[in-house]
């Protein structure tokens, strides 16, 4: 389902693509913006390549010169979290001496409490001037670049299928004694706990919810009342507001179920089964039960989105499923293939559906993950629309701008431009009408940016100001994109390189394959290119 590639998805396929089918467009392997692309490249000024966690409270920026600061201004290092508009800065910032490093790195401490869970932050960011290097030459422009966190701090997999910013359930244990369960999230958990939205599921179809909660890291254990007996519970759930996130406390968790640990799903109610976008029209999601169903209550089917927003559905069908004795309900959401690359999980509320035989018998709770990005991770990625590539043409002045996502709109004011190689210096600022922005179904996106010839043969950097680029226009997220500088490749210069790699291949036979890869390559650039300039003129 490559149509419906989210950003996270997009980042596994990234760093392969790297590797194996990019490999001209490689600056150095300590060298990585966000999103894998290009790091900026200047001859004189201090470039970000590098940010590493290296505990829960301190980062450290790395630069490809040596750094002469007598000091530093706290606010000028910030981490970001997967979630583009959350950012958190520094308190504090000093010249890290490491050995072999050259004096080219700066760690910055930040308050455990307002992080919350570092693992769950995935950019690290510079203001302008934050650095300079021995020659007096500061960082021009602000830059980000991918946090790396130690897997010793859980990097997150926000994003990803079934995973959104606030805390998610992954599992529940259950302890007889004191009544108890204690539900696991995947993340450090806030201290707001509301016992009420933690719920049982019995086999019978009998609900019931907490009476008291205590969280812990990322726990939360939830006392029952004594005539709801935790041994028989068969499913275990949590409701939008019972949780909220360490890392990013104005999101609470989404509604989300599991299966207590030795249980079967199957109750006498009908049961969800599944939830996924559907593969034919981008504007609805299939729900399918265990039972044939009627539908009831539209706004109870909820479409659950990375960023912790629940959309509602706003009509139903019920057709036919794949085997016999099940029905799978097709959901309409409101305006859903504007962002559909954003759903990672479908759940339905009690009373969304009904068994066909039995019109009293409703559904409760239920959940299932959606979506087609299950083992993707979200390191050096954001919600917003983040830029992988960018090539220019010498001839035309034309950038293709490739970004892991769609963006629905440019604001000038937070402009694209086109920087030096110098010291990053602003060449040109791409006006709104030299932005082309073009409508296509989710998934990564070329767009354009129409500079002339004369510019573009001194630029060497591209730089995208936060908020430049917005995705999903209401109902959807609308996230919007972090600073980032990426260096650019020339599209005349790529059939050149290819020779000059030559060498680097073992064989004709290998040679040969490389060589057409990036003679198609510049073909399809070139393509999307000449079609663009056309709609821009």
């Amino acid at each position: 389902m490559a149509e419906r590639l989210k950003r996270a998805s997009f980042a596994r396929i990234a760093v392969g693509m790297a590797a194996l089918a990019f490999p001209l467009f490689a600056v150095g392997t300590a060298q990585a913006a966000i999103g894998g692309a290009p790091a900026e490249s200047t001859t004189a000024a201090p470039d970000l390549v590098s940010a590493t966690a290296i505990d829960g409270t301190d980062v450290d920026y790395c630069f490809d010169k040596q750094i002469n600061n007598s000091g530093f201004a706290a606010a000028d290092f910030s981490i970001k979290g997967y979630r583009s508009g959350r950012s958190v800065n520094s308190t504090g910032a000093a010249l890290e001496l490491i050995a072999g490093t050259n004096n080219q790195c700066v760690r910055a401490t930040f308050s455990g409490a307002a992080i919350g869970d570092i693992g769950q932050y995935t950019v690290a960011t510079i203001t302008a001037d934050a650095v300079e290097t021995v020659g007096l030459v500061p960082n021009a422009n602000a830059d980000s670049t991918t946090l790396t966190v130690p897997s010793s701090l859980s990097p997150t997999h926000n994003g990803t299928t079934g995973f959104t910013v606030g805390p998610d359930l992954q599992s529940v244990t259950v302890d007889a004694t004191s009544n108890t369960v204690t539900y696991v999230e995947d993340q450090q958990v806030g201290t707001t706990v509301a016992a009420g939205d933690f719920y049982l599921e019995t086999p019978g179809a009998l609900f019931c919810g907490g009476t008291g909660a205590v969280g812990g890291s990322n726990t939360v254990t939830v006392v029952f009342p004594a005539g709801c007996n935790v041994q028989v519970a068969t499913e275990a759930g949590q409701i939008p507001g019972a949780v909220t996130s360490a890392a990013d406390p104005a999101i609470p968790n989404a509604p989300e179920t599991v299966v207590i640990p030795g249980k079967s799903a199957t109750t006498s109610a009908p049961d969800l089964t599944a939830a996924a976008l559907s593969t034919t029209n981008a504007g609805v999601m299939n729900f399918t039960f265990d039972k044939t169903v009627t539908p009831l209550v539209a706004a109870d089917f909820k479409a659950v989105l990375s960023t912790g927003l629940v959309v509602s559905g706003t009509a139903t069908t019920a057709t036919p499923g794949p085997t016999a004795g099940t029905t799978t309900v097709q959901v309409t959401f409101p305006s859903l293939s504007t962002y559909n690359e954003y759903v990672v999980y479908g759940a339905v509320y009690p009373g969304a559906v009904a068994d066909s035989s039995l019109l009293s018998n409703t559904n409760f709770y239920a959940g299932a993950p959606a979506g087609d990005n299950a083992g993707a991770f979200a390191r050096g990625f954001t919600t917003g629309p983040d830029a992988t590539s960018a090539v220019e043409s010498k001839s035309t002045g034309l950038v293709s701008i490739t970004l892991d996502q769609r963006a629905f709109s440019y604001n000038a004011a937070d402009p694209i431009q086109l920087l030096d190689g110098v010291g990053g210096n602003i060449i040109a600022t791409a006006p709104a009408s030299a932005v082309g922005l073009p409508t296509l179904a989710a998934g990564p996106e070329t767009i354009t940016a129409l500079f002339s010839p004369a510019q573009v043969a001194t630029g060497t950097n591209l730089s995208i100001a936060a908020g430049a680029l917005t995705s999903a226009p209401a109902p959807g997220p609308a996230q919007s994109s972090v600073v980032q500088i990426l260096s650019t490749t020339s599209s005349a210069t790529l059939l050149h390189r290819a020779v000059e790699a030559r060498t680097h291949h073992t064989s004709k036979r290998a040679f040969k394959a490389h060589q057409a890869s990036v003679r198609k390559q510049e073909k399809r650039l070139l393509k999307n290119m000449e079609r663009t300039l056309h709609h821009t003129i």
